[in-house]
């Protein structure tokens, strides 16, 4: 599991990487640990490749829940915990989906019950594999990290958050590999990971940067197919 620390305070990161390996040897499970200073050395580097993020709220320059906004432009399912010294200020951390915070001093035993629930979170992402044959060569990707695929002409494009992948083939048959569980298109030729999207409004469907067009044909069946799986029923 990749876990990143983003925290001004050296002295606090450290704490929190004590306590990530102290639960590693007791629980068996692996991390792979980041450290990043500056938020903004952090927003550089995310490539949506990280599954729990440690993120304190009081950074000079940009503060946690800006850097979070941004997070959730490029990934709507990594697991976000804020880290901070005034419980007040998380309560806006649950406008960008955040699983938890902890308030500074951090104890053990409050921070594996905070650590567990992001371990659950991430547990519960979709965690299919899907396999592209680029121009470039064989891929293997999540398909967690698809934004959303089109049809170009006898081709179709996958947009990812890294890069775009093209592959010749038909959305029909994309579909029928993905299932229609976590994918819903949203106009003829556009197929969407729903866990990518950030916002559906009378004519669009906001997914990462992209403005996607939502027919009127097939609004009602994407909406509703949506609200079911964010609902989970």
């Amino acid at each position: 599991m990749k876990i990143a620390i983003i925290d001004d305070s050296v002295t606090d990161a450290n704490v929190l990487k004590g306590y990530l390996h102290q639960y590693s040897e007791k629980s068996g499970k692996e991390f792979n640990i980041d450290y990043y200073e500056a938020s903004i050395d952090f927003l550089e580097e995310f490539h949506n490749h990280y599954d729990v993020l440690f993120l304190d709220i009081e950074m000079p320059g940009s503060d946690g829940l800006t850097v979070a906004r941004e997070i959730r432009k490029k990934d709507s399912s990594v697991a976000i915990v804020f880290v901070t010294n005034m419980a007040q200020f998380a309560i806006e951390g649950y406008k960008v989906n955040a699983v938890d915070f902890i308030v500074k001093p951090v104890g053990y035993f409050v921070f594996t019950d905070t650590l567990e629930k992001a371990i659950n979170s991430v547990s519960q992402r979709p965690d299919t594999s899907v396999l592209i044959n680029d121009p470039d060569g064989l891929y293997k990707i999540n398909s967690n990290e698809i934004l959303y695929i089109e049809k170009s002409q006898d081709k179709v494009i996958f947009h990812t958050m890294s890069r775009d992948y093209i592959e010749r083939n038909t959305i029909k048959s994309i579909k029928e590999k993905l299932g229609n569980k976590f994918f819903g298109e949203c106009s003829s030729g556009i197929l969407v990971n729903y866990e990518q999207v950030r916002c559906i409004t009378k004519e669009e469907v906001d997914v990462g940067i992209a403005k996607l067009p939502l027919s009127r044909r097939q609004k009602k069946q994407f909406t509703e197919d949506y609200i079911k799986y964010v609902g989970g029923y």
